[in-house]
């Protein structure tokens, strides 16, 4: 019967220590999902500024080509506003006076 018992116990030991085990690995488990976790949200917050920066850096480009384009236009637009003044002052300014002159 003492053999029994002594083996009983030396089971319980036994199943206590794998219980333990099992628990110490169940921690480093969680641990090690908690490091991978982290590694990731890191590198997707790399990889998201990373993209955030190149999309940046696109639209500041397409925007300085719009700048510049809308710049173009103006200049063409008062080169021809300044040719058509240059073309009809004397005449707008003698209209002017006749029709004051005149009224």
């Amino acid at each position: 019967m003492d053999d029994l018992i002594k083996k009983l116990i030396e089971v319980d030991r036994t199943a206590r220590k794998s219980v333990e085990n099992a628990a110490g690995a169940r921690v480093a488990a969680v641990r090690e999902l908690d490091e991978k976790k982290q590694k990731l949200r890191e590198e997707n917050d790399r990889e998201f500024l990373e993209q955030s920066e190149e999309m940046k850096k696109a639209a500041l480009s397409e925007l300085e080509e719009t700048e510049k384009t809308i710049a173009e236009k103006e200049k063409e637009v008062v080169a021809r506003l300044s040719a058509v003044f240059e073309e009809n002052c004397d005449r707008w300014v003698n209209e002017a006076v006749e029709n004051i002159i005149n009224g």
